[in-house]
């Protein structure tokens, strides 16, 4: 992640600047296409599970994506 975008309306706060998302809905993340892919408008406002790498750790989150802005 590059850059988190504060949104009252998204629950976003376990995601941290410097993750690196490699799961996203159990498939899995290997460039940000893959991401966009399956960023669609089904997912926005779902809670979305995804696998990040944190510290060189992978970790399990839980993220709700909002329409981009």
């Amino acid at each position: 992640m590059f850059e988190i975008l504060a949104d009252a309306n998204v629950y976003n706060n376990q995601l941290k600047v410097g993750d690196i998302i490699v799961e996203f809905e159990g498939k899995p993340v290997a460039t940000v296409d893959n991401l966009h892919k399956y960023l669609h408008e089904e997912v926005i406002g779902r809670k979305t599970a995804l696998g990040i790498l944190r510290g060189g750790r992978k970790e399990m989150i839980t993220v709700i994506p909002g329409e981009m802005r």
